[in-house]
């Protein structure tokens, strides 16, 4: 009897294990990209802008429309949307992203403020020879990992970045680029995306907390 009891325990505990791993992965939940706070980094000057298109954002200006001193119209400043009311320290993030000349659009988490700044954050950037994960904190950027691939211009990509603990990994189009294992910033931020260097557009961002 003893052993029929444990034999139907241990069948039990399997049973919820392979229960257990048949859950389907939870994927990030799409934001509104109108929604988003512009902000500016520490050291970076005025926030730069973001335009509204119909299926999402661009950090480009049309003449015309008007924009705060110090801003640019081309894209070459840097511009922050962080979205309001999430904070995370573990999140999944995508969007499909697109870039032309020097442009490089960026997913950013772990982002921490002070005075109406940012001070620290990762950001995980999309390039024309691959992929970069950054870590930047009090003013200075810190290179962690660069991933080299093909990443045609004028043309949507996908960028996804799963982050859990001291691990950081990044997708580019379905490739997994290095995993990347850093403690740097161990605390909860928010999240948004980031746009350098020359003409980017956001499109379809997803997010959530893991």
């Amino acid at each position: 009897m003893r052993t029929f009891a444990r034999l139907s325990a241990l069948a039990t505990i399997v049973l919820l294990i392979s229960r257990c791993g048949t859950l389907k992965k939870e994927e990030p939940k799409p934001v509104d990209l109108a929604t988003l706070e512009s902000v500016r980094e520490m050291g970076g000057g005025v926030a730069g802008p973001w335009t509204p298109l119909e299926d999402g954002v661009t950090n480009m200006v049309l003449e015309g429309v008007e924009i705060a001193e110090g801003q640019v119209r081309d894209g070459s400043g840097v511009s922050v949307g962080l979205l309001k009311g999430f904070g995370a320290r573990d999140v999944a993030m995508e969007a499909s992203v697109n870039y032309a000349g020097k442009g490089a659009p960026a997913l950013i988490f772990r982002v921490q403020e002070k005075d109406g700044e940012i001070t620290a954050m990762y950001s995980a950037t999309l390039f024309a020879n691959g992929v970069n994960v950054w870590r930047f904190s009090e003013g200075n950027w810190m290179l962690l990992m660069t991933h080299v691939m093909n990443i045609a211009p004028r043309t949507t990509h996908t960028l996804r970045v799963e982050a859990k603990g001291a691990n950081i990994q990044v997708y580019a189009d379905g490739e997994p680029a290095s995993l990347v294992r850093d403690d740097g910033l161990t605390e909860g931020g928010r999240a948004g995306i980031r746009a350098v260097e020359g003409p980017c557009k956001f499109a379809g961002l997803r997010v959530h907390k893991r």
